[in-house]
């Protein structure tokens, strides 16, 4: 029985993470800027960091 290869997870470039720190921080939207920026800073490893889904967060409108 062979296997199917594993497909590997869609991860941003430094590049895009820029562009993204930017557009938000020109925005002033600095809360939008914490969840990308405290797992790269906190150590948190690639392959727990990169198995995180969009359903995994807790998303709730701006009032």
């Amino acid at each position: 029985m062979r296997r199917r290869p594993k497909k590997l997870p869609d991860v941003p470039t430094e590049a895009e993470i820029r562009s993204y720190c930017t557009t938000v921080w020109a925005a002033r939207r600095t809360g939008d800027i914490a969840p990308i920026k405290t797992p790269l800073y906190t150590g948190v490893r690639v392959a727990e960091l990169v198995k995180n889904r969009i359903d995994d967060a807790l998303i709730q409108p701006y009032s």
